[in-house]
């Protein structure tokens, strides 16, 4: 039997291994160097023992070209697919943060639940994720909080996809395939046959995964599984509300249409779920929707910043433009209730557009963020001046600058 890498040994003259972090029955995840382009990366090894099984090993393969097949920022993404000494490994994004287990037990801990707006925002990735992965043709059949990392943003990224098949496979196996906390009743029952059938089976995995963030615990409790099997077959759960005192009772409908035990009772798809949840979020509010518009000439940039936004705001309808032009030419078309904008834009820089967005009655009050690379203490006087809310080093990050946009948008003092 081949030996498992070794901590220091370098894979396809390229990745070294730093070290371990993290292990399944099947797997072991190291935190390696691309030598090449000098970046952590994560790479997932089939177990030395498991690799001799060619069925396993071809589990491992298909389990990469799955993940490979989308692109999406709430998707861990697979760089490539190799072999060292005929095990198989995968090379992956490294994602620093936990996982959204870990990330629920310490938030129940400190504050008894994730903030609505904060678990709302996340609910939403999750949706955007499966909704994602099911366009690409593939099931997932384990989504779980301990399936999802959590990166700064806060950004949900769902995960291991050691369970998943294509919708193109045929015969559903004689054992149930899944984590039973989150099994569809159908599921228990090895009952689906059709892509849909299989759809909605992850579709009550991601809605008890929503119940569990949003509520702070499971509607079953971990306990015997043959008990945590029976219930999810026989009992309806209760309201999420009943568990979380402070949550507004509208969410109940949308998460529990999502756990139906019935699945023609069941939303039919995540993008059905994420429109019940931003439906029911938007019902909580005492103002309207927020729009809010993001400026940068870096389009990664600018999906970052549409990340923060929707962390702090998952209700806000975001406008990104490439130039100062563009930013006065959305500020008249409707209003705007936050602008954040790079000092550096082309065309018409940070302050010029600030001095005309001021100088207007329409956008005189707007709340203005402006994000520098390195501004001068005359540039800061005078954004100053000119009422911007905040001037922000891009070098802050994604949580600081969440937390920042937080604030405008509930209008609380930075």
């Amino acid at each position: 039997m081949e030996r498992a890498p070794r901590l220091g040994e370098v894979l396809a003259d390229n990745y070294r291994l730093v070290r371990e972090i993290g292990r399944g029955a099947m797997g072991a995840v190291y935190l390696a160097e691309d030598l090449a382009l000098e970046r952590q990366v994560a790479i997932k090894v089939l177990l030395p023992e498991h690799a001799v099984h060619p069925g396993q090993a071809a589990l491992f393969r298909r389990e990469a070209r799955l993940l490979a097949a989308v692109r999406h920022e709430n998707v861990v993404h697979v760089h490539t697919l190799g072999e060292h000494r005929s095990v198989p490994y995968m090379v992956m994004e490294y994602i620093v943060g936990p996982t959204l287990a870990s990330y629920l037990v310490q938030a129940v801990r400190v504050h008894d639940a994730i903030p609505l707006d904060l678990a709302v925002s996340l609910a939403l990735q999750l949706c955007r994720a499966v909704q994602v992965v099911h366009a690409a043709g593939i099931i997932h059949r384990d989504i779980k909080p301990a399936n999802v990392m959590v990166a700064p943003g806060p950004r949900a990224i769902l995960m291991d996809f050691g369970l998943a098949k294509s919708t193109d496979s045929r015969g559903s196996g004689t054992h149930i395939i899944g984590t039973p906390d989150y099994l569809a009743p159908e599921q228990i029952r090895q009952r689906p046959r059709t892509p849909e059938e299989a759809r909605r089976c992850d579709v009550y995995a991601l809605g008890m995964s929503i119940y569990e963030l949003i509520a702070g615990k499971l509607p079953f409790p971990s306990g015997e599984v043959a008990d945590v099997l029976r219930k999810h077959q026989e009992e309806d759960p209760m309201p999420p509300s009943v568990f979380r005192p402070d949550l507004p009772e509208v969410f109940d409908k949308a998460i529990l249409k999502a756990v139906a035990r019935d699945p023609n009772a069941r939303f039919q798809t995540c993008d059905e779920l994420m429109a019940s949840l931003i439906a029911a979020h938007r019902k909580t509010l005492r103002r309207p929707p927020q729009r809010v518009l993001v400026a940068d000439e870096d389009p990664l940039v600018l999906d970052q910043l549409r990340m923060c936004v929707e962390a702090a705001a998952p209700d806000a309808d975001v406008v990104m433009v490439t130039d100062g032009d563009q930013v006065l030419e959305e500020a008249q078309r409707q209003p705007l209730g936050l602008i954040i904008m790079d000092l550096a834009l082309p065309r018409l820089n940070g302050v010029e557009v600030c001095a005309t967005l001021r100088g207007n009655d329409s956008t005189g009050d707007v709340p203005i963020v402006v994000l520098s690379q390195r501004s001068t203490r005359g540039d800061r006087a005078l954004l100053r001046q000119l009422g911007v809310r905040a001037v922000v080093q891009k070098s802050l990050g994604l949580d600081g600058l969440t937390s920042i946009v937080r604030a405008v948008i509930s209008e609380r003092p930075l």
